[in-house]
């Protein structure tokens, strides 16, 4: 299931990425020493989404202001000086809640899943997690997690 659960959100985080915020990306090979300091950064937002169903857990979105600021400029289709930290906040927990919904669904028993409400989270430590993903924009880095229960 992990490796299914790993693939899917590698698609996932591709397909959202480049549709909804036309970011093209590039899942790397996981850095943790660099994936640390990114997720331990003050200069970073978080975002943390629990799911129940067959198997239950929660995606993390770890996400450079600067990114986030790109991301949200091309899903809000608006100039940078008009965004506020709503914005900003929303659209991180969209992206998050895309990339679960979307992987989730790829599931065979996909109907089983339900997701909760995202949340925002602090910057700190990296959370004790099944799978991680460090993605490449031409941007930022950003970092996707799983921790399943």
């Amino acid at each position: 299931m992990k490796t299914n659960l790993m693939t899917a959100m590698k698609t996932s985080i591709s397909e959202v990425m480049e549709s909804m915020f036309y970011l093209p990306v590039e899942i790397s090979h996981a850095d943790t020493m660099a994936i640390g300091e990114l997720i331990s950064s003050r200069d970073v937002a978080g975002g943390r989404l629990e799911f129940t169903g067959p198997c239950s857990g929660s995606f993390s979105l770890f996400v450079p202001r600067d990114l986030l600021t790109v991301m949200t400029e091309n899903f809000m289709g608006e100039p940078r000086k008009t965004l506020s930290v709503e914005h900003f906040e929303g659209v991180l927990k969209e992206c998050l809640n895309m990339i679960a919904g979307n992987t989730l669904r790829s599931m065979a028993d996909a109907s089983s899943y339900d997701l909760h409400v995202p949340d925002m989270v602090e910057p700190g430590t990296l959370p004790a997690t099944n799978a991680l993903v460090q993605v490449e924009t031409m941007d930022g880095t950003m970092v996707v997690t799983i921790e399943l229960d």
